[in-house]
């Protein structure tokens, strides 16, 4: 990666450091050298990966499955496993490598990022590549495999596998009730249970069709009972006419005609509502505190109460002590009860409109709904969804409307790959919902406020200080709220600029001797000169490293998870 970013030129480099904006923070970058193991860190490239839409994480997933396969990730290869063109997938090498999330090597390949899960495609059924599985025997069962199979070693072991059509001709030998279940597993496995016997010895292998096919390492068993189908043979049986799902065009969404002039004065009544709501439910936690239950919850008791002291509805209530929890405007006590919190005092002395700005910026950057279930999908589809819907709603224009719930939710999944499909549908229905009572959205477009909150936004972040949301707060809610001013982040072509009068690095390192003193497998080492990150074993550790450089007997790598750079004996390394 190194070498591809000191051939950027200022622009290129600037927008790249614009889309990952996790490698320009604190403490500030000084060489090249520390932007590229910064794109390497696995929360900046996530953080990436999250933005992409679903063509862009499709084309990840090929390119994991071309090196599980032990190939070369390269454009037309990809466009291969998809199912399409060089030219429709070229457009999408640009999109990632605009965020360093694939760059060419000069073999003319392409690197790809490798915090991206290494089974990604495991969402189509697919399992663990041969190598990995292989990993898992010891020599004398590697040789009794390789003797089964007729062939001299692993490498030829893997060539076998890795031939669709000899495979399918050693399935075709299988025994009926074997070929059904290999069929069975390829499309909804990989993994399954019950299908071998608790006591092999005294089972009869009529009664357990596995067994012919782990003899023969088309399945392996794992746990007990447990088998799990090799990536290679489950596309075997798929067959040369199998694709992974490709979508480069997003669904299409149904509109129809809202009045607009109804709807603005309807949402802004609920703004305001939903602002003396909150105002309400801090003054009474204020005079009475609020009980919680045992479990550490707001009980339906006090929700009821709550809304007869402020004459809310329950949706009203229950978004309004969301927002209080997730802030901390609302604090526990040791007595069990909730309090107001400093920062909701001293909201409590500020203009409706500052409130009204801070409240909508809990809602957007919120990263789920307390009411979710503690989930990493929910985790990580709350704000992701938020900053996607309502964009997409304001898309359609002034006086249109979607229509269509299910049309609706398919756009938003494919704006977010990486959120699975009930919890997309789950969090848009939140989403409206609270957007509504917030008086952003209604009859399934944007209101003003709505248009404003979307225009303050960058990504999941909502600029309290922007001139348009300012204004439209203050529209319904006079005074106004306050200016607010947020920190300043170094321009990103500033940074590049800086950069690049920078030497990248000192001197090449040697990779003749890296090559030497590592002992790598090839299939591991190649990546690893290549920039990408693997696991070391060293020392009773397991080091995720990348950027190695050679120090005599020593070599010098960045320790992903620690953060920082270590001097590592290459006679010990694993």
């Amino acid at each position: 990666m190194l070498t591809w970013l000191s051939a950027l030129d200022k622009t290129a480099l600037a927008a790249v450091l614009a889309r990952r904006p996790l490698v320009t923070e604190a403490p500030r970058p000084r060489r090249l050298a520390d932007i590229a193991v910064r794109l390497h860190d696995e929360a900046s490239m996530i953080e990436a990966i999250a933005d992409l839409t679903a063509p862009g994480v499709q084309f990840l997933r090929a390119a994991q499955l071309c090196r599980a396969l032990g190939r070369e990730v390269t454009i037309p290869a990809v466009a291969e496993l998809l199912g399409t063109t060089a030219s429709v997938v070229e457009p999408l090498v640009a999109t990632l490598e605009e965020r360093a999330l694939a760059w060419p090597l000069p073999s003319g390949a392409l690197g790809v990022c490798v915090a991206f899960d290494p089974y990604a495609y495991g969402v189509h059924g697919l399992g663990m590549p041969m190598a990995e599985l292989l990993d898992g025997l010891d020599a004398r069962g590697l040789r009794t495999l390789c003797a089964q199979h007729g062939v001299p070693g692993r490498k030829e072991l893997l060539a076998l596998f890795r031939d669709g059509e000899r495979m399918r001709a050693l399935i075709a030998e299988a025994p009926a009730d074997t070929r059904a279940l290999l069929h069975d597993l390829a499309w909804h496995g990989p993994e399954r249970a019950d299908v071998l016997p608790m006591d092999p010895e005294n089972a009869r292998a009529e009664d357990f069709p596995a067994g012919w096919a782990v003899e023969r390492a088309l399945l392996f068993a794992t746990f007990f009972t447990e088998v799990h189908m090799p990536l290679e043979v489950a596309l075997a049986v798929r067959g040369p006419g199998y694709h992974l799902p490709f979508d480069p065009e997003p669904p299409e969404v149904t509109t129809v005609a809202v009045d607009q002039a109804r709807i603005e004065p309807e949402a802004a009544e609920a703004t305001l509502r939903l602002l003396a709501r909150y105002r309400a439910t801090i003054d009474s936690a204020a005079a009475e505190p609020l009980a919680l239950r045992k479990t550490g919850q707001v009980g339906a008791r006090m929700v009821n109460r709550l809304t007869k002291q402020t004459g809310g509805t329950r949706a009203e209530i229950e978004l309004v002590l969301a927002l209080a929890l997730k802030a901390g405007l609302l604090e526990a006590t040791p007595e069990g009860t909730l309090v107001p919190s400093g920062e909701a005092i001293r909201l409590q002395a500020e203009p409706d409109g500052t409130t009204l700005v801070a409240l909508l910026s809990i809602w957007w950057e919120a990263a789920d709904h307390p009411d979710d279930p503690e989930s990493a999908q929910h985790e990580i589809a709350g704000a992701r969804i938020r900053s996607r819907l309502l964009p997409l709603l304001g898309s359609f224009g002034p006086g249109r409307g979607q229509a269509d719930a299910a049309a609706l939710t398919a756009r938003v999944s494919w704006l977010t790959p990486l959120v699975v499909a009930d919890v997309v549908e789950d969090q848009i229905r939140q989403a409206l919902a609270d957007a509504e009572l917030l008086g952003l959205t209604r009859a399934g477009t944007l209101t003003e406020l709505g248009r404003a909150v979307v225009e303050a936004a960058e990504g999941t972040i909502l600029r309290t200080n922007a001139p348009g949301l300012l204004a439209a707060a203050g529209k319904l809610t006079e005074p106004g709220p306050a200016p607010y001013a947020e920190p300043a982040r170094e321009d990103p072509a500033e940074l590049a600029g800086r950069l690049l009068e920078v030497p990248a690095v000192g001197p090449e390192p040697d990779f003749d001797a890296l090559a030497r003193a590592l002992r790598l497998p090839e299939d591991r080492l190649g990546p690893f000169l290549a920039g990408a990150p693997i696991e070391l074993e060293y020392g009773g550790e397991v080091i995720l490293a990348v950027a190695p450089e050679p120090h005599g007997d020593s070599v010098e790598v960045w320790d992903v998870k620690r953060r920082e750079y270590r001097l590592l004996r290459t006679s010990d390394i694993r």
